[in-house]
């Protein structure tokens, strides 16, 4: 995978009175099941789910994306692209 900058984009965005811009975070833990996530690392979950609780914030998990053994880059290109 490649990002690319597109200067048309670059170009609207820098306009004065454009919309405002996305703020997104994608936070990925690899090689940790969920499982795994809930049970060892819970003050995370618990912060996660704090966030989803506010009105400024919107945490989602991605269910049924994921392939099992050494997978990094399938992983990624399946949360990045639905593939």
């Amino acid at each position: 995978m490649q990002n690319v900058k597109n200067e048309t984009v670059a170009h609207r965005l820098e306009e004065e009175g454009s919309e405002p811009r996305l703020n997104l975070v994608m936070f990925m833990m690899d090689t940790v099941s969920r499982a795994q996530l809930f049970r060892k690392m819970y003050q995370t979950v618990e912060q996660l789910e704090h966030l989803n609780n506010t009105d400024t914030n919107e945490v989602f998990q991605f269910f049924r994306l994921h392939t099992v053994g050494f997978s990094t880059e399938q992983n990624t290109k399946a949360m990045y692209t639905g593939t």
